[in-house]
């Protein structure tokens, strides 16, 4: 799997944004790159190129 912009452009680092829409999506991707860094299921490698780029192989 390959997903890009899986760092919010840094805002995936920072606190948890104002406004409902921001927030919704801070909360999805936080959840994402913690289910794909789990190494019991998956191998990956997150990129900190621009917006973030996480690429992913199910083991």
């Amino acid at each position: 799997m390959i997903a890009d912009n899986t760092l919010l452009f840094d805002g995936i680092c920072k606190e948890l944004p104002k406004g409902k829409q921001c927030s919704l999506m801070w909360e999805s991707m936080q959840k994402f790159n913690r289910r794909v860094s789990d190494n019991k299921l998956f191998q990956t490698i997150m990129l900190p190129i621009d917006s973030g780029m996480t690429i992913a192989v199910k083991k």
